[in-house]
C-alpha cells in the first residue's frame, strides 16, 4: 500500500478502528505487541517523524524549559539549606519551584502508567499491563528513581531534626544527578543524537559483561594475593563496615588496573604487618 499511495499509508499508521474487538491503531499495536519490523518500516518513520517535528512547539522553547529546570534544581543544591543560612537568601523560592516542578513530574508520570480517567485512547492494553510495561522501560526506571529520591529528600529535609541537614543534601545531589541523566531523553527525539543516545545504551550492555568478568578476575588475585601477604590474617569483618577485610583483597588488584602495581608492597622484601 505505501509503494501505491504513501501519503494516505502514513496517514492510515494511526488510524483507529475495531478489528477483532480490539480497538487501537497500526502503530500503537505495532509498538505493543514488539512488532520492531513494522515500526521500523519507512512508513511507520515518516509518520513519527511528521508527528514528532511538525506539531511540536518550537524548539527554543523545550531549551528554556529544561535548561531553567537544571539550572534552578542545580542552584538549589549549591545553596546551603542548613537552619543558620536558609534564610538569608532565595534558597525557599528555589527549594518549592523545585518541589512544585517535581508535583507536575510525578502527575505527568502517574497519568502516563494509568492513563487519563473516562479517555479512550487508541491503547487496548488494560492498566496493569500498561503499567507493567511502562515499569520495565529503561527511561520509567530513571523516572522513578529520580523521583523517589526527590521525596526521600524532601522527607528528611523536613521531618528529620538535623541543624545542617547534611543527608537530605546528599540525596537532593543524587537526585539532581538522576536528573541530568533523565533529561538525555529528551535528546531522543534529535535526527542525530538520538541514535547515538541509543548506541551508547546498547555499548553499555556490552560494557556490564565485560566488568563482571573484570570483577571476578580481581577478586580471584586480590584472594591470591591476601592469603600470601597474610596467611595467619582471621578476622573478615570487622566493627565498621570500612574495616571489612573484602576491601583489603580488592585494593591492589583493583589499582594494578591503573598501572598502579604497588612493588614495595607486594616484592617481599618487607615483613608484612596486620592492617
Amino acid at each position: 500500500m505505501y509503494e501505491e499511495n504513501a501519503k494516505q499509508a502514513i496517514e492510515l499508521m494511526n488510524t483507529e478502528a475495531y478489528v477483532l474487538g480490539i480497538f487501537s491503531s497500526p502503530i500503537t499495536f505495532a509498538y505493543e505487541n514488539l512488532m520492531y519490523d513494522v515500526v521500523a518500516h519507512i512508513c511507520s518513520q515518516k509518520y513519527m517523524n511528521k508527528k514528532w517535528y511538525n506539531n511540536l512547539p518550537p524548539k527554543s522553547f523545550y531549551k528554556i524549559v529544561f535548561t531553567f529546570v537544571l539550572f534552578m534544581y542545580s542552584a538549589f543544591v549549591l545553596t546551603s539549606i542548613s537552619t543558620e543560612y536558609y534564610k538569608q537568601g532565595p534558597a525557599r523560592i528555589l527549594e518549592y519551584s523545585v518541589y512544585l516542578w517535581g508535583l507536575g513530574d510525578l502527575l505527568e508520570e502517574i497519568i502516563g502508567y494509568v492513563g487519563c480517567p473516562q479517555t479512550q485512547g487508541p491503547s487496548y492494553i488494560k492498566t496493569y499491563s500498561r503499567m507493567k510495561r511502562q515499569i520495565f522501560d529503561f527511561w520509567n526506571a530513571v523516572d522513578l528513581l529520580s523521583h523517589g529520591l526527590l521525596i526521600t529528600a524532601l522527607f528528611l529535609r523536613h521531618f528529620y531534626e538535623d541543624e545542617t541537614h547534611t543527608d537530605a543534601r546528599h540525596i537532593f545531589a543524587l537526585s539532581l544527578l538522576v536528573m541530568y541523566l533523565r533529561f538525555l531523553e529528551v535528546f531522543l527525539i534529535h535526527r542525530t543524537m538520538g541514535p547515538t543516545i541509543i548506541m551508547i545504551k546498547e555499548m553499555l550492555k556490552d560494557l556490564l559483561r565485560f566488568l563482571f568478568i573484570a570483577v571476578f578476575v580481581v577478586l580471584g588475585v586480590g584472594i591470591y594475593y591476601h592469603a600470601n601477604l597474610w596467611p595467619d590474617h582471621q578476622t573478615m569483618w570487622g566493627d565498621d563496615l570500612t574495616k571489612w577485610r573484602i576491601w583489603t583483597i580488592i585494593y591492589y588488584p583493583y589499582w594494578q588496573l591503573y598501572g598502579e602495581l604497588n612493588l614495595d608492597t607486594l616484592d617481599g622484601n618487607k615483613k608484612r604487618k596486620e592492617f
